[in-house]
């Protein structure tokens, strides 16, 4: 982290482990953008360490862990999924942030099949929805 930067308190987060599937499809895709179409710089290396931190945050509840829940068949959306939580820093939320909106356009230029594009969609913006409704009102 920048040296002039203060770090702010952790910020909780929770997801459902179908909106995890495409949180962590965010972040994957935005590093592999960084790192093979931007130029590298000292910049660019900050936000993929941040991105990378902000992975290791909710990785134990990726299948193939202990504890895993989030796997690859079950994308469709259920009220009824167990929600996880986790701690992460403004400035990966900052990042992930970046991560989200790169990923979507990805989406559309690739021309994914619109069921996907909106699946996708509709769990991050749900994730997000929920951060959004955390928050205290100022």
């Amino acid at each position: 982290m920048h040296p002039e930067f203060v770090e702010l308190p952790h910020i909780s987060l929770q997801a459902r482990p179908e909106e995890l599937f495409f949180i962590d499809e965010a972040v994957h895709n935005y590093v592999i953008f960084l790192r093979g179409v931007v130029q590298l710089s000292v910049e660019c290396d900050e936000i993929i360490n941040q991105l990378r931190a902000f992975q290791q945050r909710y990785e134990q509840f990726l299948t193939g862990k202990p504890g895993g829940l989030c796997h690859r068949g079950g994308l469709e959306s259920s009220n009824e999924s167990p929600l996880v939580g986790w701690q992460t820093t403004s400035f990966e939320l900052i990042a992930f942030g970046s991560a989200v909106i790169a990923y979507l356009r990805f989406l559309e230029v690739a021309q994914v099949p619109e069921k996907r594009r909106r699946l996708a969609f509709k769990h991050l913006t749900t994730f997000q929805a929920r951060y959004l409704e955390m928050l205290a009102p100022v």
